[in-house]
């Protein structure tokens, strides 16, 4: 391997290192003129801050983000009851709590809870059960997905944020405000590719004036707590409900029966307990939406195997099985128990890696310079087939990893089948061009 060859080399490496830099660097030019300061800076006027606000409610008056929650039918209520009275205990008691502040002796700052666990684990129907238990008590609620708060620019959404708790306050009417999937507007505070950060600090200072608030109580749902903000975690740590997924066999009956026993659909005799606890071993976890859906699976199998056409069907053990199968086949078919990287997670992974590499290349470089500068010198001095040039050759051979080379050898191949393919296409344009002079002489002669 030559000197010039050891050149290409490093300059690859570096090469490698200056485009994933570049890459970086290309999506933080969005970031840069960005100004992220808290909500409540000491250095922003009072009637400033109001005025934008008042700008920011004039240009959303028409927005539908913030009516009240329509009352839930007859149909929603009696779901809700179902879920409710299989949430955690501590879920049911927030009622309790409400309608009586000394039903936790001693607790008084109790102003939030949030629902943690897996989607369809019954996070939000319980908040809604609550909401509705405690409307009937004089309360009012407002149902909010966090993605409504979502606007273009940054800090606003934590002004969108900030100005419907203010409306909340402002009302000083007893109000449950449930956010669905809170945690997307909380998480990755520390990250430049994010606006989370005065996000949540909007929210934290909220909550920490509403300590001794007894109208107000939020419910956040959230799919996953970890990746919070250590300020959040800090304020949250006693007020955070697990809701885990369902493994009881009992409750997944229970669960299944009701949704497979309607006006139209009844279960035949022979679907024993056993049967059933056996055929639902197949998943080993579930949550009530999956429970939902393969019940849906099950009905569909049982109607379209229903050779007489009945209006009301009888669900066998076989309908069940082959909608549970069913089930399975789609489950696998979208790789639903596969979770993908996040594009934060993503992000984080590549700059690791990019950072490793660049230690590595560089401490490669420092052991690799003294080497490279000894073979020069032999090289000057005694030529290229004197032993101690080929001894200071093989020196710094053995300080490149076979994947190094490896990859020299990817780029001379491919550099050499482009510059074929170049030279072929050139001789192939020069053919053609010697074609079409030829053709335009003869027109000449002829014309």
């Amino acid at each position: 391997m030559s000197y010039t060859h050891h050149t290409i080399l490093a300059s690859i490496l570096f090469f490698q290192i200056s485009l994933s830099n570049d890459s970086i660097n290309s999506n933080d030019i969005h970031h840069v003129h960005f100004d992220i300061k808290s909500l409540y800076a000491p250095e922003e006027p009072e009637e400033i801050r109001k005025k934008i606000m008042d700008e920011i409610a004039q240009q959303q008056q028409n927005s539908n983000h913030t009516k009240k929650t329509e009352p839930f039918n007859e149909k929603d209520i009696e779901i809700m009851e179902f879920v409710f009275a299989s949430s955690p205990q501590e879920a049911q008691c927030i009622v309790n709590y409400l309608q009586d502040p000394n039903y936790f002796p001693g607790v008084e700052k109790y102003r939030s809870a949030f629902f943690v666990g897996e989607p369809g684990t019954g996070k939000s129907i319980t908040a809604q059960a609550i909401a509705h238990k405690m409307s009937q008590n004089g309360w009012e609620y407002k149902f909010l997905s966090s993605t409504s708060f979502l606007r273009e620019y940054r800090n606003q959404t934590a002004i969108q944020l900030q100005k419907e708790l203010e409306k909340i306050e402002s009302s000083n009417k007893p109000t449950i405000l449930i956010i669905d999937e809170i945690h997307r507007l909380l998480e990755n505070t520390e990250s430049k590719h994010h606006d989370t950060d005065a996000t949540a600090t909007a929210l934290w200072t909220f909550l920490d004036r509403q300590q001794n608030n007894k109208n107000f109580f939020l419910i956040g749902t959230m799919n996953r707590i970890h990746k919070l903000p250590k300020p959040v975690k800090s304020r949250i740590i006693s007020d955070y409900i697990e809701f885990p997924l369902i493994t009881d066999p009992t409750i997944k009956n229970n669960i299944i029966r009701k949704h497979l026993t309607t006006k139209n659909s009844q279960i035949s005799t022979d679907v024993t307990e056993d049967f059933l606890i056996k055929e639902l071993e197949k998943i080993n976890f579930y949550s009530g939406r999956d429970l939902e859906k393969l019940s849906k699976e099950i009905l569909v199998k049982s109607k379209l195997s229903d050779k007489n056409k009945s209006s009301t069907i009888t669900i066998t053990q076989n309908n069940i099985s082959q909608g549970i199968n069913s089930y399975l086949k789609k489950r696998a078919a979208i790789q639903y128990d596969l979770e993908e990287e996040t594009d934060e997670e993503r992000q984080n992974r590549y700059h690791k890696e990019n950072l490793e590499m660049h230690e590595k290349h560089f401490a490669q470089q420092q052991m690799m310079q003294p080497a490279m500068l000894k073979y020069q010198r032999q090289l000057n001095v005694f030529g290229s087939t004197n032993s101690k040039t080929i001894e200071a050759k093989e020196e710094i051979n053995s300080l490149i990893s076979d994947e190094q080379n490896q990859l020299y050898k990817d780029m001379m191949a491919n550099t050499e089948a482009r510059k074929a393919r170049e030279a072929q296409a050139a001789a192939e344009k020069a053919k053609r061009d010697a074609e079409n002079s030829l053709i335009n002489q003869i027109k000449r002669i002829f014309s």
